[in-house]
């Protein structure tokens, strides 16, 4: 999974999934480059201005829960991977709810704390199937992803 798009001081922000810290880091590290070197041989060797990583909230119904975690404060998660246009959505209506004190305005109902089962061994599942693709595609043929 990657991504592509430009940011409104027209900066060319690249994704993918992998957590950069720890052992595995280097080869998410430098991922982006080799990925962006192949769709934009131009651009092969500029450095990147910043890093980050995080977490993706992998859920086992794939559907994004909003629950209180305090009062006039709200936690969205569970995107699975596709949170960066409705995870905009989802703060906007959020900040809208929190300062009209109107949960109605959410895209969906305030839901219970849950948890996920099994979900150290899922993050380590797909965190070493990140590795793998990230080692093993970019280096195989362009545009395979």
């Amino acid at each position: 999974m990657s991504s592509l798009r430009l940011d409104r001081d027209g900066r060319l922000i690249i994704g993918g999934v992998g957590n950069i810290a720890g052992p595995q880091g280097a080869v998410h590290r430098s991922w982006p480059a080799r990925k962006l070197a192949q769709i934009y041989p131009e651009l092969a060797g500029t450095p990147f201005e910043h890093e980050w990583s995080g977490a993706i909230a992998m859920i086992s119904d794939h559907l994004p829960k909003v629950v209180s975690i305090g009062p006039r404060a709200l936690s969205i998660y569970g995107y699975s991977g596709r949170g960066i246009g409705p995870g905009t959505v989802f703060g906007r209506a959020a900040a809208r709810a929190l300062l009209h004190g109107d949960p109605t305005a959410l895209p969906l109902a305030i839901a219970q704390r849950r948890s996920e089962r099994f979900r150290t061994l899922r993050t380590l599942s797909y965190e070493v199937g990140a590795t793998a693709m990230h080692a093993i595609r970019t280096r195989r043929h362009p545009f395979t992803e």
